[in-house]
């Protein structure tokens, strides 16, 4: 975050306002990352209005892009659909292919996170293509690890397993773990359970866990969610525990998705404890 502050600061010894929008756009991916919401959502609102200040169009979908992901982890559904709409027309005016890639695989986690199983499966294969063409293989995966999830949503087997071994087949080639593979660690362990295999399940999570331990704190703290489901009988006390963690620091990051998700999982984990 340093170095991200510093070229904030010297961006803005420059006086070129170019300069001081990519500066604090590449400073929003680090507040993303680190779960700090507020200051994320700041920083986007400075440079959308130096964009409209000086007429810098060219940033404008990167910017409403990123905006749309704030605004998913903050739980401002509707707003975040409304920021990658049209974040999607400037782009597709400019021919920006790469950064229409980039919108497509945030659409596709928005309608997940609002529950539109056929438009994630719909969204995610048009996204799979352009990050075939463009050789985004990260979002290769994410976007196997959504379509994988409706998968086993639906109950069907086969199309979970062919999912599965495209990411398996991708993690053959490149770093096991990137920035944010949550849904893809998320569809890997509800797939391992379903075929009884739920200590390989519980196994890959906590692998995931400690990897994000120092990176993506809300990937991390959505995948404690999915180990703690995981937990609820072999081990309930820990699940409660890995919830109660999970709920505080979503709650004082302002992460609502995940508080939600996290009080319906220690409903259930209570529920199931007294049964």
């Amino acid at each position: 975050m340093e170095l991200a502050d510093r070229a904030v600061r010297e961006a803005e010894a420059l006086g070129d306002d170019g300069c001081v929008v990519t500066a604090l756009v590449a400073r929003v991916g680090n507040l993303l990352q680190a779960g700090m919401l507020g200051p994320a959502a700041a920083d986007l609102d400075r440079a959308l209005g130096i964009c409209e200040r000086s007429a810098l169009i060219e940033h404008r979908y990167g910017i409403l892009n990123n905006y749309a992901v704030q605004l998913i982890e903050s739980g401002d559904h509707a707003r975040a659909e409304e920021m990658l709409a049209a974040a999607a027309n400037i782009a597709e005016e400019a021919g920006a292919n790469r950064e229409l890639l980039f919108i497509h695989a945030n659409l596709a986690i928005l309608q997940w996170e609002r529950g539109r199983i056929e438009d994630v499966d719909r969204t995610a294969r048009r996204a799979l293509e352009r990050a075939r063409v463009a050789g985004a293989w990260w979002h290769s995966m994410t976007m196997h690890g959504l379509i994988g999830l409706c998968s086993v949503a639906k109950g069907r087997l086969a199309e979970a397993m062919a999912c599965r071994r495209e990411i398996l087949k991708i993690r053959s080639r490149h770093a096991r773990r990137v920035t944010d593979q949550s849904y893809t660690e998320m569809f890997l362990a509800r797939l391992a359970a379903w075929e009884g295999e739920t200590e390989t399940a519980v196994r890959g999570l906590e692998q995931a866990i400690a990897e994000y331990a120092r990176r993506d704190v809300l990937c991390r703290l959505r995948l404690q969610l999915e180990l703690a489901e995981l937990l609820a009988d072999a081990d309930p006390g820990r699940a409660i525990g890995l919830v109660e963690e999970t709920m505080g620091r979503a709650g004082a990051l302002g992460a609502l998705p995940i508080v939600r998700r996290a009080e319906l999982v220690k409903a259930h984990l209570r529920g199931a404890h007294i049964s």
